[in-house]
């Protein structure tokens, strides 16, 4: 039997039936998107209690794969996946949190197992080269890769070719120009690490 519908998941559920309808509807949900993508050609793996409150926008015919216990939340704005490139790969591990998060994808975007990630945009390319005066499309991409257990703040960015090291945390509003470590705190425009944790 899944960990959601373990014993003591089912009898709590009966003493407060709120909650317990909301995660049988966004395991439903989820359930949904899959048949709904799958169908639109995009090459999607879903773990198991895949959990979608909210709306789920996956762009583009690349490739998805979302782990075990993966919870998408939504509350400003809806969880977008993908982008106008056919061969980008987006890999979510088990047990991650996405609350209105925004990945756009060219080439590679691994999230780690067990990271929590609020209101950010995951960006793995630039739309133009800012050099070029004939705005010929040249657009590079390097993967993004997020360590197991990473925190990351609302309203953060997350730039191409960055890595975060576990257990990092990245405070609010963050630009993420360059790599960051493990287990460490960074904040500000651009992103500077004030303390080791």
């Amino acid at each position: 039997m899944p960990a959601v519908f373990s014993r003591e998941n089912l009898r709590a559920g009966l003493r407060e039936p709120g909650p317990a309808l909301g995660v049988l509807f966004a395991l439903l949900r989820g359930r949904w998107y899959r048949f709904k993508y799958r169908l639109r050609g995009v090459r999607l793996t879903v773990g198991r209690n895949f959990r979608c409150h909210g709306r789920l926008v996956i762009a583009g015919r690349g490739t998805v794969v979302i782990g075990d216990d993966v919870v998408f939340r939504t509350n400003l704005r809806h969880v977008y996946l993908g982008s106008g490139s056919a061969g980008y790969r987006i890999t979510i591990g088990d047990k991650v949190w996405l609350h209105g998060t925004a990945i756009s994808c060219r080439e590679r975007v691994e999230i780690g197992a067990g990271c929590l990630v609020g209101r950010v945009e995951i960006i793995d390319h630039e739309f133009h080269d800012p050099r070029d005066d004939a705005h010929r499309p040249q657009i590079r991409s390097r993967p993004v890769l997020l360590g197991p257990g990473a925190w990351i703040g609302n309203d953060a960015l997350i730039l191409k070719g960055v890595e975060i090291g576990e257990h990092a945390v990245v405070g609010a509003r963050t630009v993420v120009r360059r790599s960051l470590p493990a287990r460490v705190l960074a904040i500000g425009n651009p992103a500077r690490v004030v303390k080791n944790l």
